[in-house]
């Protein structure tokens, strides 16, 4: 059985340029694998059975790390890190392959395209003929420099992203079938599309999904490797940001061409579909008071999307908390809040201590919002566990220090030392917080809650509320700086006629 040797690396971010900066240490408290470790991460992907067992994959482990979306990474952080990258890659030896864990919307300080940046890096290395495919996240921003530097572009199909260990699995196969002879050929386009987060779920009935079916249709045929189909993230902000058609065939021009202009075609003719009307603070704050007074089902969840982490934001907006808590709404959690220095004012108090709780008392921004509550503490506890549910099922998670505090007789709120997108009703039970007995959940995230979430509410019971954020559903509001236009719905763009670039080879 012959051995074929694979590198696996990746720099892992999605930036929010309107956002603090990113720094090396934030890698460095999320993910960050070398060597042996990043060997047990690639096993746990599946890598050893790829193939079939026509081949026996011999990892080689450079360097995968990974952070919490946030602002533009540091330049000179960056540099550090893939300067590691570059010199692990040339001390690796002779390559049959490389995999690269990439995301697609990362900024540096000094680059609007740092996943570009750091392929072609990648490539300079290993030379114009080793394969290289990169995984990337559906709200991928597609750069030039991205197909240029890598043979195959693999995006998730799902969001929530349940998906990201078959598209692993999906990106060794081609790298197998390329390392064995089979040549591909990549068609690809951006529309003048940008479509807000919200938008962007590919359940059976939403737009997305809708072109996904059509996407998966066309993956049937035996000579189209992969056809990738990227939201891309709004918040980075660069020349690149727009819905991306990326068709690999197997050394079939024509197909790849055709392929992309129809469903580009497909997906321009649906924009006005992914036009959606969140609530606002004030319309959820008296859905929840009415649903309360008539007795309606419960849990009902309202994802603060506003100030999602999973996109850059905070996650210590106190609008809709503030607003539920004064309306006298009851049995609601609500969670996770970043705020460390309330969570040490907590814990200074003492477990069963009332004191009169001040939020961002140190970390103030446009959108944060000060709020002075009396409040008593439940509970002081380390925030680290490792979901069974939702898109974070076998990966650590790190709260830091968290608190839960009781404000008035009606609302619980979990405030951590770490900043998180909330993923799954995990996070309030390892916090003790009963979410069954919940009438109402406040989660700060975006969408992704929603695979974790599945058994406790249905999606006619969860609610998308908009406010003041660094993650707005209301693009139209933002002071673009790159992103192309003119783009619809920012912009009245009527006509578009899909015209498909091929990769040169």
């Amino acid at each position: 059985m012959p051995s074929k040797r694979i590198a696996v690396l990746g720099l892992i971010l999605e930036s929010n340029a309107f956002a603090p900066a990113t720094r090396l240490a934030d890698f460095e408290q999320y993910m960050l694998h070398r060597g042996e470790g990043l060997l047990d991460l690639a096993r746990q992907f599946g890598f050893d059975d790829v193939g079939g067992g026509a081949f026996d994959v011999e990892i080689a482990p450079i360097l995968v790390a990974g952070a919490e979306s946030g602002g533009p990474f540091v330049h000179d952080d960056y540099l550090a890190l893939v300067g590691e990258i570059e010199e692990s890659l040339r001390r690796a030896g002779p390559l049959d392959g490389v995999f690269i864990f990439g995301h697609g919307a990362g900024l540096t300080t000094e680059l609007d395209d740092m996943d570009g940046d750091y392929f072609a890096r990648v490539r300079k290395i290993v030379g114009p003929h080793t394969p290289i495919v990169a995984e990337l996240d559906l709200h991928a921003n597609l750069s030039d420099l991205m197909v240029e530097a890598c043979d195959i572009l693999v995006g998730y199909r799902t969001n929530p992203h349940v998906d990201i260990l078959e598209r692993a699995q999906e990106s060794v196969s081609h790298l197998l079938q390329m390392i064995e002879g089979r040549k591909p050929t990549v068609a690809y386009q951006r529309l003048p599309l940008v479509t807000a987060q919200i938008a962007q779920l590919t359940t059976p009935d939403a737009p997305y999904g809708k072109l996904m079916k059509i996407a998966e249709e066309a993956m049937e045929r035996e000579d189209v490797a992969n056809v990738t189909l990227l939201s891309g993230f709004s918040f980075a902000d660069t020349p690149y940001n727009g819905f991306a058609v990326c068709v690999t065939t197997w050394n079939d021009e024509d197909l790849a061409l055709r392929l992309c202009d129809d469903i580009a075609a497909k997906a321009w003719a649906m924009r006005q579909d992914f036009i959606k009307r969140p609530m606002t603070i004030e319309e959820a704050a008296a859905h929840e008071l009415e649903a309360l007074e008539r007795g309606a089902e419960a849990p009902r969840i309202y994802a603060d999307i506003a100030d999602n982490p999973g996109g850059g934001a905070r996650g210590n907006t106190i609008h809709l908390l503030r607003a539920f808590a004064e309306a006298g709404a009851r049995g609601v959690i609500a969670g996770a809040y970043y705020d460390p220095s309330l969570v040490e004012a907590a814990a200074g108090h003492g477990t069963g201590a009332d004191f009169e709780a001040h939020f961002n008392t140190e970390e103030t921004s446009e959108y944060s919002g000060t709020w002075t509550m009396s409040a008593t503490v439940e509970r002081i506890f380390e925030g680290d566990f490792t979901p069974r549910l939702g898109v974070q099922v076998g990966e650590p998670v790190r709260l830091g220090r968290c608190a839960v505090l009781s404000l008035g007789d009606g609302v619980q709120v979990l405030v951590c030392s770490l900043r998180n997108q909330l993923l799954s009703p995990e996070y309030f039970t390892f916090a003790g917080l009963e979410v069954g007995k919940a009438q109402s959940i406040i989660v700060k995230s975006r969408g992704h809650f929603r695979a974790g979430f599945a058994d406790v509410a249905p999606p006619s019971r969860i609610y998308e509320v908009d406010g003041p954020g660094l993650t707005t559903a209301d693009i139209s509001q933002i002071s673009w700086k790159a992103l192309p236009r003119p783009s619809f719905p920012i912009d009245a763009v009527e006509e578009w006629t899909p015209s498909a670039t091929v990769k040169a080879a």
